[in-house]
């Protein structure tokens, strides 16, 4: 009875307790900023830079809030999201949908 308690608890917890982790490494990395172009998209934070060419990227997907970049594997092992929010003039969030179109697939 115990044993299924924690269980259930822990299953619950679990969606708040990563949010948490992401939050904290977040925070001690800084504040991080995005590039998108030809070649594909460089991410950066005071602790570095990742660059993502677009044979890695593949498809990607777009909600109301983001575009997400997915690896090609059939597993999606590697994400990256592109908060809309980030960008610096309105118009610009066009200009990126387009600039994914024409290197990598919409899903």
């Amino acid at each position: 009875m115990i044993a299924g308690l924690v269980v259930v608890l822990l299953f619950v917890l679990q969606p708040w307790l990563m949010a948490r982790q992401f939050h904290k490494i977040a925070s001690r990395n800084g504040a991080y900023s995005g590039r998108v172009d030809d070649f594909g998209v460089t991410v950066s934070n005071t602790g570095g830079s990742s660059r993502l060419n677009w044979l890695a990227a593949p498809h990607y997907a777009e909600t109301p809030d983001a575009f997400v970049l997915l690896s090609g594997d059939k597993n999606v092992s590697c994400l990256t999201v592109l908060p809309k929010r980030g960008v610096r003039e309105p118009g610009s969030v066009d200009g990126i949908r387009a600039l994914l179109d024409r290197h990598i697939r919409r899903l």
